[in-house]
């Protein structure tokens, strides 16, 4: 989750905001992790084959670079405001794995298809370095040639989805090859039928021009080919891997590192998160029974005390009241980026509570926005008139303004932000490990 469009408009506004720090700088401070957003990075990413060995080895990261970590986990317990947005990625993950198995399909269609082809090229090179044409090893050309443009025949009547997704242009690309190569298959099989009747040397000519255009027809497909399999790569983690089991290797290891680390149910882990970059004092609930979640019966509750910053890549952190937020942490990098939100509001000529306005109106996982409003008109429409409710109210938008808080219900979302009616001490676990 998110504020769409925030980073390149603090860039443009706000630029004193956007610190690099080298990961020395972090030396010796607290730092809150919003740990559900390492987890996917790490289970997202198809160049960590080994996801366990990955996330101990961040942790061991953490701990040699001396940062002091609190590590903030969401329960079993989602936050209720959270329940669209958990809904849209649930259908988006379905459109992923169904995005997968076609990707899947096309190539296997595509392999098919470079293996004849690789036979077809092989074999009528073998036909033009013998002095005589062999009938049988034409005809066994003849079949193979025949095979392949009666696959592409019936493939032609397949559809293809046409969307923005990347896989789409691959499938586009796959049916332009295929359109290009019925001809020349049609044309290389009457060569055939004229060279197992008599090898003459405009046959050879014509069977090698062609050969030509095969293996550059043949170069493109299995090009296309690395394509699709990279693709596939990417995809297969967005649905095949299980969040929960790397939890629990997670808490494997905290218990044997004596990590601290904050559990939050009901609430957003980005809430804790800036609650404690703003240098706040969780403390849990005394009567919250851990024991009713397994995973947590190791751990004692106590107070968690604030600390410099928070990590995570979820800029609703800011919007939550985080003083700073610290952005690109990952394992063995050399700087990470830091936003402090102080400097923004200063530079922005904001306050906190327009902050929040301008973040609703830049678009958030909470709710709608005003159609047409992005972030560098968001940003003006807030200078101008301070609030939503008189942006509501301004010439453009008075007519309009029954329709736009039925998609928009901004006063939901600034409680939310705010933290109104949301007491965590009632609804956080506080752990450590013991």
């Amino acid at each position: 989750m998110g504020i769409k469009g925030l980073t390149p408009l603090l860039k443009r506004f706000a630029p004193s905001c956007l610190i690099n720090r080298p990961i020395d700088f972090l030396k010796g401070k607290k730092i809150s992790f919003d740990m559900s957003i390492y987890f996917y990075k790490i289970l997202y990413s198809p160049m960590v084959a080994e996801k366990n060995l990955n996330l101990n080895a961040l942790i061991d990261f953490i701990q040699q670079n001396d940062i002091i970590p609190t590590f903030v986990i969401d329960g079993k317990i989602s936050d209720p405001a959270k329940a669209p947005e958990l809904y849209k990625r649930m259908l988006k993950k379905k459109q992923i794995e169904h995005e997968y198995s076609t990707l899947m399909e096309a190539k296997e269609r595509q392999a098919m298809t470079v293996s004849n082809l690789s036979n077809i090229i092989y074999s009528i090179v073998d036909i033009i370095s013998n002095d005589k044409a062999q009938l049988d090893y034409n005809i066994k050309l003849k079949d193979t040639v025949s095979e392949l443009e009666s696959f592409l025949s019936v493939d032609k009547n397949r559809s293809y989805v046409i969307s923005k997704r990347l896989s789409s242009s691959y499938f586009k690309d796959e049916k332009e090859i295929y359109e290009n190569l019925s001809p020349i298959l049609f044309d290389l099989n009457i060569i055939i039928n004229q060279l197992c009747e008599k090898k003459s040397d405009s046959v050879i000519s014509q069977l090698t021009d062609y050969n030509t255009q095969l293996s550059n027809t043949y170069n493109t497909l299995l090009k296309l080919n690395d394509q699709t399999s990279y693709r596939l790569d990417l995809l297969l983690p967005r649905f095949s891997h299980n969040v929960q089991k790397l939890e629990n290797f997670f808490f494997e290891i905290a218990k044997q590192k004596g990590l601290e680390v904050v559990v939050s149910n009901g609430a957003d882990s980005e809430m804790i998160c800036a609650r404690l970059s703003d240098h706040s004092l969780l403390t849990p609930n005394s009567s919250k029974k851990l024991s009713s979640v397994s995973a947590f019966n190791s751990f004692k509750s106590i107070s968690v005390c604030g600390g410099y910053a928070s990590a995570s890549e979820d800029l609703d952190v800011l919007a939550f009241g985080g003083n700073k937020l610290i952005r690109s942490f990952g394992l063995d990098v050399k700087s990470v980026l830091e936003i402090d939100r102080l400097i923004a509001l200063d530079e922005l000529g904001l306050s906190h509570q327009q902050f929040i306005d301008l973040c609703i109106l830049c678009g958030t996982d909470f709710t709608g926005k005003i159609p047409g409003v992005a972030k560098i008109s968001a940003y003006n429409l807030i200078k101008k008139y301070g609030s939503i409710e008189n942006i509501l109210n301004s010439p453009k938008y008075v007519q309009k303004k029954d329709q736009i808080k039925s998609i928009m219900d901004y006063e939901s979302v600034r409680e939310i932000f705010s933290g109104h009616n949301r007491p965590f001490s009632s609804t956080i676990a506080s752990p450590r490990i013991i």
